[in-house]
């Protein structure tokens, strides 16, 4: 009988505890989002710790905000601090990927997420171009229909391509003509998807275009007109494009 008694109250403290701890966690993310919403990082940072020590699965604003305020503080930060707070984004995206990879449609995310960090490593000069190569392979194998970022996709093969020219092992003539199939595939299915979305028709067959541009004494391309000069004609509307300057890093 006292052992019932005392597992039973063991029971309840446990579910009391776990009780306020969501309660807390709930508090915590009211007021990290509602500062956040606002821009006022100081005061959003450190519930925002709290969240993602305690219950980093609690909803995806964790995610999609911190990278936001992240990103705010390494802007207006300097030497070691602007770093640390490099590395913390870097870091955001494998926990954003391992809480939350499917969207609230449950639709996976992955691709996207991962390409967002290997750009943001590109921005930031945070590793090689093989470490970044890696992570952008594994967003268009792992999950290519997320991976829909032109800018990314143009980086994905420039990269790939430079790991060629500088002489990496790993990389031979072949796989980059394969590379480059994979990509002519992969942009004509997303503009085929997106023709009715002007702004990312336009981003996809400037990216593809710059490609070509680019590489074309490489690849054996025929010449191709400037991405500027092109002609893009939508629901019988000539549009006269100046994008390429997007594509040129």
């Amino acid at each position: 009988m006292k052992k019932v008694i005392f597992f039973s109250l063991i029971f309840l403290i446990s579910l009391t505890t776990f009780s306020q701890s969501k309660e807390e966690c709930f508090s915590n993310l009211s007021i990290f989002a509602e500062y956040a919403k606002v821009k006022n990082y100081k005061e959003a940072y450190q519930p925002w710790l709290d969240l993602k020590s305690e219950c980093p699965d609690i909803n995806s604003a964790v995610y999609v905000l911190g990278e936001r305020m992240l990103k705010s503080f390494i802007k207006t930060s300097d030497g070691d601090v602007k770093q640390k707070y490099k590395n913390d984004l870097v870091n955001l995206y494998g926990e954003w990927l391992t809480y939350f990879p499917k969207n609230k449609r449950g639709v996976s995310e992955v691709g996207k997420i991962l390409a967002i960090k290997a750009q943001t490593m590109i921005d930031y000069k945070l590793a090689e171009d093989s470490e970044i190569f890696e992570i952008y392979d594994q967003a268009f194998k792992k999950d290519s229909k997320s991976f829909k970022s032109p800018k990314g996709l143009y980086n994905y093969f420039k990269i790939y391509f430079r790991l060629y020219k500088d002489g990496n092992n790993d990389v031979s003539l072949e796989q980059v003509f394969d590379k480059y199939e994979e990509l002519t595939e992969k942009f004509e299915f997303d503009y085929s998807k997106n023709r009715l979305f002007k702004n990312s028709a336009r981003h996809l067959r400037c990216a593809f275009l710059a490609i070509g541009k680019n590489y074309r004494n490489f690849l054996y391309f025929k010449p191709v007109l400037p991405c500027f000069k092109l002609h893009f004609y939508l629901e019988g509307i000539a549009h006269e494009m100046n994008f390429i300057k997007i594509y040129s890093f």
